[in-house]
C-alpha cells in the first residue's frame, strides 16, 4: 500500500475510533428506548400535606419490586405504578433507607419486566447520563441527557458539598435525606416527576436515582443519589408505611399531580410547559426575594385573597428550569417576539425568552445585556412618559452563588382624562438570567381610569369597607404584579 494511502487510511481509522469513543460516552438511543419501556410512573394519593404526587420508579432487584425516591410516597396512604401503555399495579412500601431518600416498593403482582443492571462506578467526567422518567407528571416517559461534572472526581461528591448553608439547614429540618449522602453532581436540570428516575450511563447501567431539586423544577447543577445504596436498602427491616417528612421542603420535587397531557407553548426560542397550578401561599415559598415580595404584597395585598389562596399556573422552561407564573387560567399565546397573555381589558403580560448562542460571536453576558436593554426600550417607547417608581425598582440586582441574577423595576404614568378622573398606567418587569438563559417578564396596566377622590381616600387604607370597588378595580393588576415578581429560576 503506498505511503499516502496508508496515512489516509490510518487517519480515517483514527477518526472513526475517536467518533466511536465519543459516542460511547453517552447511552445509545437503543438503551434509552429500552429504558423508556420499563420505567413506571408512581402515582401517590392520600398524601399528608399535599394532593396527588407523581414520580418515577424502575424494576429492581426482581420483577415484583421497584425503586423510587422515598419522598415521592412519604406520608401517602395509596400508591400505584403505571407502565407506559401497559399494566397498572398497586404498590406498598416494603423497605426504606430514609437517610438517602430511597424506598423499595412491592407490587401486587409480577410486572413482567426485567430488573435493571446497576453500576457503582462514577461515569467519566464530562460523559453523559440519561434521566428516564415522567417529567411534570406527563403520562408518558421521556429522557433527558445530563453531564457528569468535574466535582465527581474521586473520591466523589456528597450532598453537603454543593448546598449553601441555608439549603443545608432546610434539608436537615425536613428529614428528607442526609447531607452525607453520596451523589452524582450533574450539569443540566431535573424537573418535578424526575424523583426516582433511573440515570443510565453509556454502558446501560443505572448509576444513580433522581432526587433533588425544587418543586417547580431545578436548573443548573443538580444531584442524584448513587445506586451504591441499593444493596443496603434491600437489607433494611420491612415496613408497612413511609412517614411524612418532618417539615415541608422545596428541595424535593414530587409534588406534581398526574396530567393527561402536558400543555406547551412556543415562546421565542423557548418552549414553555405548564408544570403545575398552585396557590400563592405555596408559590411564594420559592421567591428569590422574600423581602421584596412582602413589600409588594403589603401594597397590593388588599386586592388579593387574604389567605393566599389565589392560584397561579406555573410555566417552566425544561432546559433552564426558569419558572414563569401566570394567574390560573390565563391563556398564553405567541407574540411578535416572545409570548403575550391578556388578563383583562386593562392588564396584560409580555414575556421575552432568549438563549445566548455561541455562533453570534458575542459573549453570553453581552447577548443577555442586549436582550434586557431592548426589552426595556420597547416598553418605554410603547408607553412614553413612564417615570421610574423607586419603591419597586431595585437599587442592585438580586444575585446567588449559582450565577442567578434578578432585577425588577417599576414605572408609572398618571394623567387626568376627565374632571375628577385620571388614568393610572404602570409597567412592572422582572429580568432573570443564569448561564446562557435570559427571561424578561412584564405586567402592563394600561387605560385604567380611576375616580380621583376614591383613589385619594382608599390608597392609604384600601381595606376600609367603602373601598371595596377600589380593591376590585385593582384585583387583576395585583395578580399580575405578584406573578411577575415570582418569575424566577430555581436555585441549585
Amino acid at each position: 500500500m503506498p505511503a499516502a494511502r496508508l496515512i489516509r487510511a490510518t487517519l480515517a481509522l483514527a477518526a472513526l475510533l475517536a467518533a466511536q469513543a465519543g459516542h460511547a460516552q453517552s447511552p445509545s438511543p437503543q438503551l434509552v428506548q429500552a429504558a423508556l419501556r420499563d420505567v413506571a410512573q408512581v402515582i401517590a394519593n392520600g398524601c399528608a400535606g399535599s394532593g396527588a404526587r407523581t414520580g418515577t420508579a424502575f424494576v429492581w432487584p426482581d420483577s415484583t419490586r421497584m425503586v423510587t425516591a422515598r419522598h415521592v410516597v412519604a406520608g401517602c396512604s395509596n400508591v400505584r405504578v403505571q407502565f407506559p401503555g401497559g399494566p397498572s399495579f398497586t404498590a406498598r412500601p416494603e423497605r426504606e433507607l430514609a437517610s438517602h431518600d430511597l424506598v423499595l416498593l412491592r407490587l401486587s403482582a409480577a410486572s413482567g419486566r426485567q430488573p435493571v443492571r446497576i453500576g457503582d462506578a462514577i461515569p467519566p467526567i464530562h460523559s453523559q447520563v440519561a434521566a428516564v422518567g415522567y417529567a411534570l407528571g406527563a403520562p408518558t416517559p421521556d429522557d433527558k441527557l445530563l453531564t457528569i461534572t468535574a466535582a465527581n472526581a474521586p473520591p466523589g461528591a456528597r450532598l453537603r458539598d454543593m448546598l449553601p448553608l441555608s439549603f443545608q439547614q432546610q434539608l436537615q429540618a425536613s428529614g428528607a435525606l442526609s447531607l452525607a449522602t453520596e451523589i452524582l453532581r450533574l450539569d443540566g436540570n431535573l424537573l418535578s416527576g424526575h424523583s426516582g428516575a433511573p440515570l443510565i450511563a453509556h454502558d446501560g447501567r443505572v448509576v444513580a436515582i433522581g432526587s433533588g431539586g425544587l418543586q417547580n423544577g431545578a436548573g443548573g447543577l443538580v444531584w442524584a443519589v448513587r445506586t451504591r445504596y441499593l444493596v443496603s436498602l434491600q437489607q433494611q427491616p420491612q415496613i408497612t408505611a413511609v412517614a411524612a417528612l418532618a417539615r415541608p421542603t422545596g428541595l424535593v420535587f414530587a409534588d406534581q399531580a398526574p396530567q393527561a397531557n402536558v400543555r406547551q407553548q412556543a415562546c421565542g426560542s423557548f418552549t414553555l410547559s405548564l408544570a403545575r397550578t398552585v396557590p400563592l401561599s405555596v408559590l411564594s415559598q420559592d421567591s428569590d426575594d422574600q423581602r421584596g415580595l412582602q413589600q409588594l404584597l403589603g401594597t397590593i395585598g388588599a386586592s388579593l385573597d387574604e389567605t393566599g389562596g389565589d392560584r397561579f399556573d406555573v410555566w417552566v422552561d425544561r432546559e433552564s428550569g426558569a419558572a414563569i407564573p401566570l394567574p390560573a387560567g390565563t391563556q398564553l399565546q405567541n407574540g411578535p417576539v416572545g409570548c403575550i397573555a391578556i388578563l383583562s381589558p386593562t392588564v396584560g403580560f409580555n414575556i421575552v425568552a432568549v438563549r445566548a448562542d455561541d455562533s453570534s460571536g458575542l459573549p453570553a453576558s453581552a447577548q443577555i445585556q442586549n436582550a434586557s436593554v431592548t426589552f426595556e426600550q420597547v416598553l418605554a417607547s410603547s408607553f412614553p412618559g413612564l417615570m421610574p417608581d423607586p419603591a419597586f425598582t431595585y437599587a442592585a440586582p438580586v444575585t446567588r452563588p449559582d450565577g442567578f441574577l434578578a432585577n425588577r423595576k417599576g414605572a408609572a404614568r398618571n394623567f387626568p382624562v376627565a374632571p375628577g378622573m385620571f388614568q393610572a398606567d404602570y409597567v412592572f418587569l422582572t429580568h432573570i438570567t443564569r448561564g446562557n438563559t435570559y427571561v424578561g417578564v412584564s405586567a402592563i396596566r394600561n387605560n385604567m381610569q380611576l375616580d380621583t377622590q376614591m383613589a385619594m381616600a382608599c390608597a392609604p387604607n384600601p381595606r376600609a369597607p367603602q373601598c371595596a370597588p377600589f380593591r376590585a378595580a385593582f384585583r387583576d393588576w395585583a395578580l399580575a404584579a405578584a406573578a411577575v415578581h415570582l418569575a424566577t429560576i430555581p436555585p441549585i
